[in-house]
């Protein structure tokens, strides 16, 4: 991940939204990944910029098998003293570009929550993540709907979090993201927007029956955005 120390610190800080709990929010957005990435407990995961592990636990418990990787020590440290004995874990301590060789074409899936947006070069990444997928491994991110409002108040309101390390929201526009996957090795790119309300209504009872209630509604600027895409067969 092209990720600076500048950005690791500003990670590292007391993020309480970060921390591995479980909530209505998490589970909506885990839930979305299994469903439409097609997860199965079978599959060699590699999930890239897990941090505490917020999202990582969730389907480490559902009996999914990771290989998380993160540049923080300080937030592997969260994530491990989370996980049990039971989960089917391999925590490193590295970014993309640091991966061993050994996994070239080891993963069926690479996924990410709120990542992309944090990478400086997501061109470079994408080249990257390509070599450890399978033949027809698949990619699947969660990251922020650019057009939606919430983030940009949310982002304004929240004392520790700072446009110059969320700003690269604004790329996760598709004509970007499309562009982008598609150039660099990556086919079958697909984009959902899903959810309605911010983290702290859908984690109320209300809010979570208002959340079940309409999403098989239109709805326009959906908050979430949902990205997949197949690695590209070459002849």
């Amino acid at each position: 991940m092209n990720i600076n120390d500048d950005q690791i610190s500003y990670y590292e800080k007391q993020h309480s939204y970060m921390d591995a709990v479980d909530s209505n929010y998490v589970n909506l957005l885990v839930n979305h990944i299994i469903e439409h990435c097609q997860l199965k407990k079978s599959d060699r995961i590699l999930e890239i910029g897990c941090g505490s592990g917020r999202f990582s636990i969730p389907l480490l418990k559902k009996g999914f098998s990771l290989t998380c990787i993160d540049p923080s020590q300080n937030l592997l440290s969260k994530f491990k003293a989370h996980a049990t004995k039971e989960m089917n874990a391999e925590i490193l301590n590295i970014s993309i570009s640091e991966i061993p060789k050994a996994y070239k074409g080891a993963f069926d899936k690479a996924i990410g929550f709120y990542i992309l947006h944090h990478l400086s070069n997501v061109a470079d990444d994408l080249i990257q993540l390509r070599q450890y997928l399978k033949g027809q491994g698949q990619i699947a991110f969660i990251e922020p709907n650019p057009y939606n409002l919430m983030f940009y108040v949310q982002i304004s309101v929240t004392k520790d979090l700072q446009w110059k390390y969320e700003k690269g929201m604004l790329k996760m526009r598709k004509s970007f993201l499309e562009k982008t996957l598609s150039s660099h090795g990556y086919e079958k790119i697909e984009f959902r927007n899903f959810g309605l309300l911010p983290p702290f209504a859908m984690n109320t009872r209300f809010g979570f029956t208002i959340e079940n209630f309409t999403k098989n509604l239109w709805v326009p600027l959906r908050p979430y955005q949902f990205i997949s895409a197949q690695k590209k067969h070459y002849a």
